[in-house]
């Protein structure tokens, strides 16, 4: 019969796991062999556009149209319920529009870190789903609180949110490897 670790043990276990999973992470980040995916440049040329106050919707755009994976995933947000109006969008400017700057690099923000959640193989990409939805879920509180709040910065709180458990698919990757 399995012996039972007591909660000291258990306690001492942990913490030895943690620390060796730390080494090999630090290790990896080191030698440059830890694969995190990254954000498509197409993003992060409007990433940079969004941040400079002379920016247009006509050039965000025009960047945005070179990504047909991220203009769909443009308009399509622009038509959801939560920012739909009564006509349906089909332009990327009209899109960009709708959604204006923020809203826009929020999702390009989840777009970067939704790529960490996403595997090939079936069973893991159903696991991760689950906490995708959670770091999305929690993102969102985040954002809604901090304006309640009026002291946070509503889009910092809503990064915090969308982030905090971005580990998690890195350390299994690890695991599995």
């Amino acid at each position: 019969s399995p012996s039972l670790l007591t909660p000291d043990q258990e306690r001492a276990q942990a913490i030895a796991v943690a620390a060796r999973m730390r080494d090999i992470i630090s290790r990896r980040l080191q030698s440059d062999s830890l694969k995190l995916p990254t954000l498509p440049e197409i993003a992060v040329r409007c990433l940079e556009l969004a941040h400079n106050p002379d920016v247009t919707f006509s050039a965000l755009s025009q960047v945005i149209e070179r990504d047909p994976f991220i203009a769909t995933r443009v308009v399509r947000m622009s038509n959801s319920p939560l920012y739909g109006g009564l006509n349906r969008i089909t332009t990327i400017d009209g899109a960009v529009s709708r959604l204006g700057i923020s809203t826009l690099v929020s999702l390009l923000q989840e777009l970067a870190a939704e790529q960490v959640f996403i595997s090939r193989d079936p069973t893991i990409r159903n696991a991760f789903r689950g906490i995708w939805e959670h770091c999305l879920g929690v993102a969102h509180l985040s954002r809604d609180l901090a304006a309640m709040v009026g002291h946070i910065e509503p889009n910092t709180a809503y990064l915090a949110g969308l982030f905090h458990d971005i580990g998690k698919p890195i350390v299994a990757a690890l695991l599995l490897e």
